[in-house]
Formats: structure tokens, sequence, C-alpha cells
């Protein structure tokens, strides 16, 4: 094995180990993560995407998820091991990007270190995670390619389909950010047609990459369409994608921290590389960063909270390092020339730095396993080596004792449903992801009716006194309220029949 392959194994596993050690001591509590979970535990026990369970999102991520908790355990902190490897790749692909654009090793360890910073506590099993990684994937190749051939139109068979096929996977795990995606991978060339030779050879890379992603989306809807699955895809990712009315403005990102700094200067940094890398035709390499970013900053709207936001935005991140570096590169050279105490004082800085940051990093790192260990954790099916909080795991219990000594069925409409249904083994479509834009085709309607036909079930709803999830959709709740029998209550749910 190459000297360079082996450095990159141990960087690789060195960053796994530290962000493993941030993801599994993280309560149970983020909706987001179970909601993910029982995706992939659904298609685990057998389920079909759309069919059998509802959701909004392209079906690829449950879809590995559910296969490697078929092969493993049907435990949620599978999906943290999962998490932690996508995460993990994604800032080596960083690591391995900045070192292609030629930025100092000592000042990478810095940048890394500032994103990793940004990043750790939104780390967590999403889709969105895992398209940004397909991303990186794509421009590390692009940028590497360019390199290679100092040129950006070139057709190679291999490296297009591969490409392609990459893209096409974005497309399965989000289809509006994927399809953008797509759209840049396939289109990126243009810019550098300048005669007719230049055009066949771009008409001969586009068809490579579009074979490729065509393979992985034409593999999906044939799995769709032989299990009778298609007609409720179209419902809930295109239909009922209408009802979707979730939004956080963009404006609430703007704060006095790290985020909100980011969230000023990336507007800043996209014009600057419009006409940096566009306009002025500077740098082909800063191009591929700037036009996959476009397509996948689309990640961080409506919903524009720092999850979002982040994922959405760090090739434009990885774009404002670069031009930072460049700034503090241009004052070096002009601070030190005939000034060899300033640049042994410069260097030396750096290295103290980056021996800090690494010490930070195993302080941490020790101190989140030490935690670990040391933590009572839950005993509660599916929820094994998770720690939750005493009140929660409390609820979950007596909830569940109730549901099951019950005679009839018991809905909770709630957007926590899940985290009560998973251990027992339970799931009800739609119910359990009672969130808008999740129902499909007339979905809030459809189940008002189902309701009113249904007999011999409990519905649990939260109390009035009580703040609901800000996604969830309130006229079945409503409905319920006015339209059933109040019986009594448990825990912080009212119970209507």
């Amino acid at each position: 094995m190459k000297k360079e392959n082996v450095k990159n194994i141990i960087i690789l596993i060195i960053i796994f180990i530290s962000i493993l050690s941030i993801i599994i001591i993280k309560p149970l509590g983020d909706l987001d993560e179970i909601w993910n979970y029982n995706f992939a535990r659904n298609v685990a026990n057998g389920l079909i995407p759309y069919k059998d369970f509802n959701m909004l999102q392209m079906p690829l991520l449950p879809l590995i998820c559910g296969l490697m908790l078929k092969i493993t355990t049907n435990q949620l902190f599978v999906m943290r091991i999962i998490a932690s490897i996508s995460c993990s790749t994604i800032i080596f692909l960083i690591f391995k990007i900045f070192k292609l654009l030629r930025i100092n090793n000592k000042l990478i360890v810095v940048y890394i270190f500032l994103i990793g910073y940004l990043f750790h506590d939104i780390l967590c099993i999403d889709y969105n995670w895992v398209s940004l990684l397909l991303v990186l994937i794509i421009i590390y190749y692009e940028i590497k390619q360019y390199k290679e051939n100092n040129k950006m139109l070139a057709a190679n068979p291999k490296i297009d389909i591969f490409l392609g096929i990459i893209a096409g996977l974005t497309f399965l795990l989000k289809q509006t950010s994927g399809l953008l995606i797509c759209i840049a991978l396939l289109g990126n060339k243009l810019i550098d047609i300048r005669n007719k030779e230049d055009f066949k050879i771009y008409i001969k890379s586009f068809i490579y990459r579009l074979i490729g992603i065509l393979i992985p989306t034409a593999l999906m809807f044939i799995y769709l369409v032989l299990n009778n699955a298609f007609s409720d895809f179209i419902s809930y990712t295109l239909k009922g994608a209408s009802s979707f009315t979730n939004y956080i403005s963009y404006i609430s990102l703007i704060r006095f921290d790290f985020t909100g700094a980011l969230a000023v200067l990336v507007p800043i940094i996209i014009v600057y590389e419009l006409y940096n890398t566009v306009i002025k035709d500077a740098n082909k390499q800063l191009y591929y960063l700037f036009v996959y970013g476009l397509a996948i900053f689309i990640i961080g709207f409506p919903i524009s909270n720092k999850i979002h936001f982040v994922i959405g935005a760090t090739p434009f991140i990885i774009l404002l390092f670069f031009e930072i570096n460049t700034i503090i590169k241009c004052l070096y050279n002009k601070l030190i020339k005939n000034k060899k105490k300033l640049s042994f004082f410069s260097i030396s800085l750096l290295k103290i730095t980056n021996i800090a940051i690494v010490i930070v990093i195993l302080m941490f790192t020790y101190k989140n396993y030490k935690s670990f260990f040391k933590d009572n954790h839950s005993e509660l099916n599916h929820y094994k080596y998770i720690y939750i909080n005493e009140e929660l795991e409390n609820s979950i219990i007596k909830m569940d004792e109730y549901i099951l000594k019950n005679t009839k069925n018991v809905i909770v409409l709630d957007a926590q449903a899940a985290v009560y249904m998973i251990p027992i083994d339970r799931y009800n479509k739609n119910y359990d992801m009672l969130l808008k834009g999740n129902l499909g085709f007339k979905g809030e309607e459809n189940l008002i009716n189902e309701i009113n036909e249904r007999n011999n079930v409990q519905y649990f709803v939260l109390k009035e006194n009580l703040h609901p999830n800000w996604q969830i959709t309130t006229d079945i709740i409503n409905y319920v309220r006015n339209n059933r029998i109040k019986k009594g209550s448990i825990g912080i749910y009212d119970i209507y029949e």
C-alpha cells in the first residue's frame, strides 16, 4: 500500500474516532434522528417506502440504513455509527479538497478545526449530510480531473459515468437539491465551449454523465414499480409536497456567533466567486466549488436553521477559507520579505496552534468517551446504548405499558409519536409522522375521513396548555378535540375516543 494511502486511512480513522465520540453521547430527543431511524426500521421490517410508510424525501437513505439494520442489529445506535462514518468522510473530503487547492498543511489543520467546531452540535444521521458527502466527492474529482488535464473540457467515460452515478444518488436522497446537482454536473462545462470541437467533447462528456445519472434513478423507479409503490411515491413526493409550508427565515441566522457571521459572509462570497470564476474566469478550480455550491445551497431553504444552512453552505465555506488563505499568503509574503525573524515567528505560531488544536481535540474526545462509558444507558427496545433523560424514559415506559394493556388501538397525534411506538415495535402510517407536507395528496382530508370512520381507537393529543412541535399539522388534532370524547389523560397527553 502506498505511503499516501496509509496516511489517508490513519487521518480518516482519527477523524472518525473524534466524530463518533460527539454523536454517541447525544441524549435521545432529536426528532429528525428518530424519524430517520423509523424509516430505516420500517425497511428492515420489510415495509415499502410510500406504500407502507409515509415520507416526503426520496428513499435511498432509509433503504441503505434499513439494510444495515437488517444485517447488524435493529438499534438506533447503528444509525449513529452510520452518521459518524458519513460525517467523518465529509471532514476528510474537505481536507482532501484543501490539499488539492494547495493550502498550507498547518493552515488546513486550523480550517478543519473551525469547520469541525461549526459542525459539532448538528452532526446526525440525515439525508442532507449524505447529499453533501456525495457533492464533495463530485467536487474533488472535478478539480482533480481539471488539474490532471489542465482544462475543463475532457470526456473520460469511467470518470464521467462514475460522477453521473454519484449525482444520480443525490437525486435519490432528496429530489430538489439532487435535481440541481444533476443539472450542475451536466451543464457546468458549457462555460468553456469556444468552438465546434469543444462542443463535440462536451456532448460526449454530457452523454456519459447522463448515462451515469440514469443508472441509479432507473433502478430506483423499477424498485418502486415492482413493489406497486409508484402511485404512492407520486402522492407523497410530488402532489403532497405542495402542502409543505414549514418555513424559517434566513434572517433568523444572522446573530452574534460563528454561524451568524457565516450567514453574512456566504452571500458575499457567492457574489465574489460569481465575478471571480464565471465573469472574470480567473480560477477554474474554484468554479467547481461555486457551481455545485449553488446547487446544494437550496438545502438551506425554506427552513433556514443552522443544520440546513451549514450543510448547504459548506462549499462556500470552503471557498471562504480559500480566499482568507489567499489574503494571509499575500500579507505574509509582504511582511516577511527579508525578515527571517518574522518568518520564524509566524511558522512557530502555526506549529503551536496546531499542537494546541490536537490537544483540545484529544481532551474532548477522551471526555466524551469517558462520559459515554460512565452514563447509564437505556435498556428500552431499540434504544440500547443511548442515553435517555430519566423523565422521558419514564414517560415512554408508562405510555407503552398503557398502550400494550389497552384492548383498543392507540394512536399518538404528536410529533413525538414514533418515540413511543419504536420500543413496542408498532407503526401507524401517517400518524407517527403527522407533519405538514408528509401526508401525501389531500393527506389531512383523507386522515380526517379515516378518523371519522374508525371505531375502537383512542387518540393521544398533547394537552392544550403545552406547545406542539412547529412542523405538526394541527387540523387533525383540532378535529379530534372537537369530534371525539375526552376520557382522561396520561402524562402530557389527553385521551380521546
